[in-house]
This record gives structure tokens, sequence and C-alpha cells, in this order.
């Protein structure tokens, strides 16, 4: 008999324009734009990978972040198991804002989301206003993981993924940390309308 599929919900979720819907595409599709367009409402993108031989799927949903979505944001903390906080680190406020974020996340998520920081665009390696020892302790604070990466260069984007599947795993399934070895079998992207369409018919310990 066939094991139940594994299915985890995964929001990402900070301020507009910090590169959400680009680290998406570049993880799911291997592609980056400079010339994406703002969110609205939300996305919901796919990623099935195998990890250690144990297939797990992310629903991965792109929240928009600009201000007069946030209301209709709160909805997709429902049931979500794992969240990408994302900043950039050539804007200051972006950072700063990361408490909000977690703020909301626990409010309405619970505390037993796992958090991941990603501190996106460290390719503007003359733009930097953040600094990782500041990351470090912000990541203390709300009890998160951290990553710094570029969505533009590929830097560390398949690892944060990973890295969030393998603890969704072990959290869900107590699946025993045997280190890490994925591999992505597909992916797809459906908009929040389509999704509004459909009955919850998952199973799996997730």
């Amino acid at each position: 008999m066939d094991s139940p599929q594994l299915l985890c919900k995964v929001v990402l979720i900070g301020d507009s324009g910090v590169g959400k819907t680009s680290i998406l595409n570049k993880r799911i599709y291997e592609k980056f734009s400079f010339h994406t367009t703002h969110t609205q409402m939300g996305q919901m993108n796919t990623l099935k990978l195998k990890i250690n031989d144990k297939e797990i799927t992310l629903k991965l949903w792109d929240t928009a972040g600009q201000e007069k979505y946030r209301t209709i944001t709160l909805q997709f903390y429902r049931e979500t198991k794992g969240a990408f906080l994302v900043f950039d680190m050539t804007v200051q406020q972006t950072f700063d804002n990361i408490k909000f974020w977690a703020k909301q996340l626990r409010n309405h998520g619970g505390d037993d989301v796992k958090k991941v920081i990603l501190a996106n665009k460290c390719d503007l390696t003359d733009k930097l206003v953040v600094k990782e020892e500041e990351i470090l302790e912000l990541a203390k604070q709300i009890n998160a993981t951290y990553f710094i990466v570029s969505a533009y260069t590929n830097e560390n984007i398949i690892e944060c993924f990973d890295y969030m599947a393998l603890e969704l795993m072990k959290n869900c399934c107590n699946q025993p940390d045997k280190g890490l070895q994925s591999k992505q079998l597909s992916a797809n992207t459906e908009s929040v309308l389509d999704q509004k369409q459909k009955n919850k018919s998952s199973s799996g310990c997730c």
C-alpha cells in the first residue's frame, strides 16, 4: 500500500518588493526577471520534492505585501506549517518589519509554524544596509532560522527550500535527521481565485 502523500502548506510573507515572487520563480522555474509585478491577494505554487527517498509536496503561497491587502493575507496563515519571512537587505525598513510579519504569523497561524528568514538581494554588495549580526539576533528573538539569499544569482535558494522541506518532514512525521538528499519532482502554479473553486481533499500528516 502506498504511504499517504505528505502535503505541507508554506507561506512567503514580507513587505512588497522584497523579492518573494522572484525567489519562488527562481526555485521552481529557474527563472529571474527584473520586471515582476506586485502580487495581488495571493498565488499558490506547488513544489514536489524527494527528500531522503521520501516525497513531500509544498503548497507555497506567495502573499501580497502591500498594506491594502494585509487583511486578506491573514487568511493564508490558517493551517500553515512553515513560513518564509522575506526582506530586502538593501532596505532597512523591510528588515525592521519582519517583527510585524512574525507577530501576524503567530497571532493567526500559531506558535508551531516553522519560520525561516530569507535575507534577499545579497548580490547587491555595494547597497547592503543590514548586517548578518542583526539577522542572527532577530532570528533568535523570533525563534527562526535564516538564510542569506539572492534570487538573481540563485545563492542559497535551493538550500532554503530543501531545509524547509526536511524540517517539516521531521516535525510532521518524526523523520530522523539523516542529512539532506533532495530532488525536485514537479512544480506548478495556481492563482488564489483558482483555489477558491476547489475542495480540500489532501491526505498526509502535515
